[in-house]
Parts: C-alpha cells; sequence; structure tokens
C-alpha cells in the first residue's frame, strides 16, 4: 500500500498510519488543532477534508472579496453567473493554476483548491507494485474514475485497473491471489468432501495452474475464436489435438491445442469418443470432411 504519510487533503494533513482501526486508517491532524482517525478512501476521494470544522463552519457568513485567499485559492475577479444564477469566481491555485469556482462552494469551504489537492488520482505508478501486480503501461484517464492502468501479474495474466483500486488494496493480483488462498482453505482434507485423497490425478492436472496457464495460452493465441464455426468469445474449450491421457509428452504445448466452442468440442467427442483423439482427427473435424463424408 502507497505511504500517504506528510499529503495534505483539505484541512487535514496525515501524521500516521493506525493499527487497531478498520484497514487503511490514517491518523491526522486538522489545521484547527485537532486530530482525528480517517479512513485512507475518504481522504482519497476527498469525503473527509477536516476533522468537522470544515462543516461547523459552513453556516458562517462568508464574504468573497479579490485578493481573499480560501485554501490554496485567491480569488482574481468575479464571472458571470451559472444559468442557475450562482456567482461564480476566477480563481488562481497556488499551483499556478487559474479556474472558475462556485461562490457557494467557496464559501462553506468544498473547494479549497484547483483539483491538485485531490493529486491522488494523477499519482504515478509506473513501476511500482500492489500486491503481484507491477505497473507497466498508464492508459489514460477515465471520467469519474481517474487513471486508469496497464499491470502484469506474477502469473503472467494482464489487468486493467484504476489508481484507487491499486491504492486502497482492492485489487491486488488477476484473481490468482484468491484462487490460492481459496484452494488452501478449501482443498484437500479442508474440504468437505474430502474422501481420503481418491482423486484420479489427471482430474487433479486439469484443475492445476500448469494447465490453467496452458489453456489460457490456446485462447489467447486463437484469438478467443472457435477454429471450427469462428465463434468469438462465450464458452469456449481449449481441445487436445493428441490426447490428453494418452500424450503426455505433449500434454503442455500450445501448439497441440485448438480453440473450440463448447457445441463444437461436444460435436467432436460425440464423433470420435473421448479417448483416442489425434491430430488427423482434429484436423479432419475442424474440415468438416468427415460430416461431409458421412452426408454423401
Amino acid at each position: 500500500m502507497t505511504d500517504i504519510t506528510g499529503q495534505r487533503f483539505g484541512k487535514l494533513v496525515v501524521i500516521e498510519k493506525v493499527c487497531g482501526y478498520p484497514s487503511y486508517s490514517w491518523k491526522c491532524k486538522c489545521d484547527c488543532g485537532n486530530t482525528k482517525v480517517v479512513r485512507r478512501g475518504n481522504l482519497t476521494s476527498g469525503k473527509s477534508r477536516s476533522c468537522g470544522c470544515l462543516y461547523a463552519n459552513a453556516g458562517a457568513k462568508v464574504v468573497i472579496v479579490i485578493g481573499g485567499t480560501f485554501g490554496k485559492l485567491t480569488v482574481i475577479a468575479q464571472c458571470e453567473s451559472n444559468p442557475r444564477g450562482d456567482s461564480r469566481w476566477l480563481c488562481e491555485c497556488s499551483c499556478g493554476r487559474v479556474v472558475k469556482r462556485l461562490g457557494g462552494s467557496i464559501r462553506r469551504g468544498f473547494t479549497l483548491s484547483c483539483g491538485c489537492n485531490k493529486g491522488w488520482h494523477r499519482q504515478d505508478l509506473l513501476g511500482k507494485k500492489f500486491g503481484r501486480l507491477l505497473v507497466v503501461e498508464g492508459l489514460g484517464s477515465v471520467k469519474g474514475r481517474g487513471t486508469r492502468w496497464k499491470c502484469e501479474c506474477e502469473c503472467g495474466a494482464i489487468v486493467k485497473t484504476y489508481t484507487t483500486e491499486l491504492n486502497n488494496g482492492h485489487t491486488k493480483s488477476c484473481g490468482c491471489y484468491h484462487s490460492d488462498v481459496s484452494s488452501r482453505v478449501h482443498s484437500g482434507e479442508n474440504n468437505v468432501n474430502w474422501n481420503g485423497g481418491t482423486t484420479a490425478p489427471l482430474i487433479k492436472e486439469r484443475g492445476s495452474r500448469r494447465y490453467k496457464a496452458w489453456r489460457n495460452g490456446v485462447f489467447a493465441r486463437d484469438d478467443y475464436t472457435c477454429q471450427r464455426c469462428s465463434t468469438k468469445g462465450g464458452y469456449l474449450h481449449a481441445h487436445h489435438m493428441s490426447g490428453f491421457a494418452e500424450c503426455e509428452i505433449k500434454r503442455y504445448l500450445t501448439s497441440n491445442g485448438v480453440t473450440l466452442c463448447r457445441d463444437c468440442h461436444y460435436e467432436f467427442h460425440r464423433w470420435y469418443g473421448h479417448r483416442g483423439s489425434t491430430e488427423s482427427k482434429t484436423i479432419e473435424f475442424l474440415s468438416n470432411q468427415k460430416h461431409l463424408a458421412i452426408a454423401l
């Protein structure tokens, strides 16, 4: 998790991470002198910007004058009102950016900067690691979501996610972390269906990470498209051209796999059975030669 110690969020400055509180909580000091423990998500989203004094003083009459300072904003001039009649002011932020802001938001303390106070969504995460994910490429900003990133998982899978999901720890892997934890907790003797370890070795292999990596490799090579009927996506199966059980040496070779949709895969085994699959049978099936011959 990224350390946000020392960062400012509204009137709050982060002092330290707090243990014993709900996850991702930080101790902050307000400009008024009070301290408060706040969840990280409330800080980065802008939900928490003070110890509460900001809202306690919101009812006090605040007069906006040219040259007045509100947070990082200095009022330069008054602008035309918006279509609803709300006053707007031209302000210069301490970062140098000039923006237009509503008078009501300035008076109530809802607007304290041009947006640079919320720079969390503009963080450069390139090259940083979050759990099992390494950030390898920025994919631009998405309105309402922030910056999107392309990440590579330790298992080799590619994940696209957002700054907030990485910072708050919600996304730490492509999903393999959850699978690994679940398999440790619910597999073997810990599983309610445990029957003394009688599962056939081949069934175990088909559930292994190596098998799943092989299957995903076949799908990616074939662009997730059935090689017989050209259906893309949906329920896809990775078919072994030379049988999984009969040809152990080719079991995890991507070249020995072909992508079929569920219906085509079931049809193959209806014609050729579930044992003794060969490369020639697969080629024959893909070209429809057997079916044409039967039709004739």
